[in-house]
């Protein structure tokens, strides 16, 4: 009950202090809803964010998939040129061969390979069969293909450098590779210039018309 002696409230008073009580729950109620709101709108731009970062990975990953197939290819291709490569240079090892055994200093000086499993004494024959062959087809200005002979004087010079010989046989090896270097240089200038490019002296010893290498 109001208190005694108050006095009355008129009916707009009245309808004023209602509406002032009401004012508040209002702006409480609608900023509720705008805080209801604004993490409704923050929760979908995170759901969306979410979903952006779902494509990234997801697109990482396909290029993770694209960079591994490109490396396979890139692989399997070096893997095919290799192997060409080395079908290329059997033959052509292969066809070297045939060259150098197809001449009698070729036949005469083995590959280190070979040199590592005869006798001694056999090696010693071949060397000083190729310093033989060297100084007569020196003297009759005979070449033969540059480009053998080396192959020949490279054998013979690791066989000298890697293969154990005993001394004698050593020292046979190191008289034919003197021979053959001498042969390669006769054997470059006979193919480039004509066998007058070349003298041969009497002792077997050959000089270079015009200066030597």
């Amino acid at each position: 009950m109001p208190p005694r002696n108050a006095p009355e409230l008129t009916a707009v008073e009245t309808l004023k202090r209602f509406a002032s009580g009401w004012g508040g729950v209002i702006s409480i109620i609608m900023a509720a809803v705008a805080a209801i709101v604004f993490l409704v709108l923050l929760n979908n731009k995170v759901d969306a964010l979410k979903t952006d970062a779902d494509g990234i990975k997801s697109k990482a990953k396909d290029a993770e998939a694209s960079i591994e197939k490109v490396q396979t290819s890139v692989q399997d291709l070096s893997k095919t040129l290799n192997e060409r490569i080395d079908q290329a240079n059997a033959r052509i090892d292969h066809l070297s061969d045939s060259q150098r055994m197809s001449t009698p200093l070729g036949r005469a000086i083995p590959t280190p390979e070979i040199a590592r499993k005869i006798s001694a004494k056999e090696l010693k024959a071949r060397f000083q069969q190729a310093s033989y062959i060297v100084n007569s087809d020196l003297q009759k200005q005979v070449p033969q293909k540059p480009d053998v002979v080396k192959l020949i004087r490279n054998d013979l010079n690791t066989t000298l450098k890697n293969v154990p010989l005993p001394e004698d046989v050593h020292q046979a090896g190191v008289v034919a590779l003197a021979h053959v270097q001498g042969y390669v240089v006769f054997c470059s200038r006979a193919f480039t210039q004509g066998i007058r490019g070349a003298v041969i002296l009497p002792e077997g010893n050959m000089m270079l018309a015009g200066g030597g290498e």
